[in-house]
């Protein structure tokens, strides 16, 4: 293939446009790429180093140690309100009233939203797909921690004084506090499904070899092995900043990846990806997987900041962070292992049981375990 400068096709187009390509790509000269010959390999003759051995500066080495960087916890928005959160602390219970009456007149106090007065376009907004269904503000609590109500305040002390003037009735329900009773029949139920408790689906049994090795065994080993609940504790509780501009949700969140967080608001409040900004700053106090998502107080901050026409600072306490964020869930499994003496073979059967109930959000669910 010849070079273009002796391509008749192309001099045609140089000459015939040589106006229009002038004006959209300037003067053309073809030329050819020039790759730079791959360095020597001088295998352990090499003993200088672009970056071994050295002490290359670290960027965010001062903005860790010092905590001056640019953390959520740091960042602020001129006229913002802060955001607490009114928790239920029982695993189950039907919110029967709300009385927020002293809460609102309390000085510095600019609003307080819970499920009696929450605007009707907002009252159908849930997270995830259940079940149970996370609305904003649910009728029915189904763990520690459901949020109940929200106060935005002038400072988070006017927040926490107000958070504690509001009067919730609560109907008691019965709780499934273990994954294994919350499995057995008679079980309480926490919404409609059609197998015992909370079991939401039972997988179908992945099945190699022969199953009846197991009755010809001449040596059986079993074991249960059980995993408990793991509490992480990052350095930085779960923060937002939360604010509109005409029509664009801006956030910036402890967050281990803005995109899907924007995916999630998006999803939340119904609004294209286009009207959805995410700000992932380069600081996170450590994370442990659980801060690739959103959860419910997200969505009130960002309905907050519209109602308000206000940013929203949100800053959870180590207690919200402990009971609505960072724990992994009981497991428990069940090994079955057969033997043969006179063969060199062995037979293996195994039954997991993943997760806890009542002890923190709803986890993705996998089928043939309990859930909450």
């Amino acid at each position: 293939m010849g070079s273009l400068s002796s391509n008749y096709e192309w001099q045609h187009l140089l000459e015939e446009y040589s106006d229009v390509v002038n004006q959209a790509v300037g003067a053309l000269v073809p030329t050819y790429a020039q790759v730079q010959p791959p360095a020597p390999n001088l295998g352990a003759q090499q003993t200088q180093f672009k970056y071994i051995g050295t002490r290359p500066q670290r960027t965010q080495g001062l903005g860790v140690v010092s905590n001056v960087g640019w953390y959520t916890e740091n960042l602020n928005r001129g006229n913002q309100l802060f955001m607490m959160t009114l928790r239920s602390p029982h695993p189950h219970a039907r919110i029967r009233s709300i009385d927020s009456t002293d809460a609102e007149k309390f000085p510095g106090v600019a609003m307080v939203l819970h499920r009696f007065n929450l605007p009707r376009e907002y009252q159908r907004i849930k997270l995830g797909s259940g079940p149970p269904d996370r609305l904003l503000f649910p009728e029915e609590a189904f763990m520690v921690g459901t949020p109940i109500a929200i106060v935005l305040a002038d400072s988070q002390d006017i927040g926490d004084e107000a958070m504690r003037l509001i009067k919730v009735e609560y109907e008691i329900l019965p709780a499934a506090v273990n994954f294994l009773e919350a499995m057995k029949p008679g079980a309480p139920k926490q919404w409609d499904n059609q197998l015992d408790g909370t079991i939401v689906g039972i997988s179908k049994p992945f099945q190699r070899g022969d199953p009846k090795a197991f009755d010809s065994a001449e040596v059986k080993v079993e074991h249960v092995a059980i995993k408990p609940v793991e509490q992480q504790v990052a350095l930085e509780m779960t923060n937002s900043v939360t604010w509109w501009e005409n029509e664009r949700l801006n956030m910036i969140y402890t967050s281990q990846g803005a995109h899907s967080v924007r995916a999630g608001l998006a999803s939340a409040l119904r609004l294209p990806m286009s009207s959805v900004r995410v700000v992932q700053q380069g600081y996170v106090g450590s994370g442990y997987g659980y801060r690739g998502s959103i959860d419910l107080p997200e969505i009130h901050a960002a309905i907050a900041a519209k109602l308000t026409g206000r940013p929203i600072k949100n800053i959870y306490t180590r207690y919200e962070d402990f009971t609505s964020r960072t724990h992994r869930p009981t497991f428990r499994n069940e090994v079955t292992s057969v033997f043969r003496r006179t063969a060199r073979s062995r037979h293996c059967r195994r039954r997991s049981s993943p997760m806890s109930a009542h002890s923190g959000p709803p986890p993705r669910r996998a089928p043939g375990t309990a859930s909450r």
